[in-house]
């Protein structure tokens, strides 16, 4: 027995419900809701190096200028690095650090060929500038960026409508000047060990007793020479700088004196005549016959 065939309107249900379950699919659909977007950041990195030889196992602090409340950056690391983790937008900070170790020598503490030192009570530190996106550039403090930004800080104080930024600047470029440093503060000063810039901390390290750099900071604030060994006097680079002791100019040869023409002895006056009296090989006048004359006694009778 045939099967009846379908009657037209059950054909037509079908295939409309065909063409909706394709035009699903089509659509992405079944692929479940779009993912959602990432999750911003809740922290920006900042990393630092702090520098004298490297700073092992100081305490470093990210500070936002103006705030008291520091943001822990934990150790320093035996490089002399540190990694903050502050707020996104954060910036410009003040980044430091206060105790650990250093080498004099600027090596490594572990590797360190004569006894370490402690930073003690002093502290290094620097800022750190944001950059368009808002993230930082790897910041290095030593004892030049700290007095630079003590400096900068200092002149804020004294106008605090001035720029941080640009006061920071400015006073590095003085103390990079005058003492033969790397333009940009950021630069790692132990890149080439044979820098101006490393000879200079390794003399501070060999030169500062084991309670801390503050006095070599003391002199590098005042333009002094940062080596405690040698006279606290205005700073001129010298051989134990790196730099050649400068040439002495030749000497001229001493210019005679103009010899003087001699005098003539003065012409003795002639013998007085009779009845010019004196003592004898004295001058006297007398009026001879050409008016007022000169004679010299020869005799007590004239």
């Amino acid at each position: 027995m045939q099967k009846a065939s379908p009657k037209p309107h059950n054909v037509f249900k079908w295939s409309a419900l065909a063409l909706a379950v394709s035009a699903v699919v089509g659509c992405g659909g079944g692929g479940g809701d779009a993912p959602a977007p990432a999750p911003a950041p809740t922290t920006t990195p900042v990393t630092a190096r702090f520098i004298k030889g490297p700073i092992s196992g100081g305490t470093a602090v990210a500070r936002v200028p103006g705030s008291n409340t520091p943001i822990s950056c934990g150790p320093t690391a035996a490089d002399g690095s540190a990694v903050c983790n502050v707020p996104p937008g954060s910036g410009p900070l003040v980044l430091e650090v206060s105790g650990g170790t250093y080498c004099p020598t600027e090596s490594l503490v572990s590797s360190c060929s004569t006894t370490p030192k402690a930073l003690g009570n002093s502290t290094l530190s620097t800022i750190a500038i944001p950059s368009a996106n808002g993230t930082f550039a790897t910041a290095t403090a030593t004892p030049f960026t700290t007095v630079a930004l003590m400096r900068a800080q200092a002149a804020l104080a004294s106008n605090p409508n001035a720029n941080l930024n640009s006061l920071f600047a400015n006073e590095y470029t003085t103390i990079a000047n005058l003492y033969g440093l790397p333009a940009d503060p950021t630069v790692n000063p132990l890149g080439d060990p044979n820098s101006r810039a490393a000879t200079l901390l390794r003399q501070i390290g060999e030169s500062t007793g084991a309670t801390g750099i503050d006095a070599a900071i003391q002199r590098i604030t005042q333009g002094q020479d940062p080596d405690l060994r040698a006279p606290a006097a205005p700073f001129v680079p010298g051989p134990e700088d790196g730099v050649p002791a400068p040439t002495a100019a030749p000497t001229a040869a001493p210019t005679a004196a103009p010899t003087a023409a001699p005098t003539a002895a003065p012409t003795a006056a002639p013998p007085c005549p009779t009845g010019v009296t004196g003592t004898v090989g004295s001058t006297q006048t007398f009026t001879g016959p050409n008016g007022q004359q000169t004679c010299t006694v020869t005799s007590t009778g004239g």
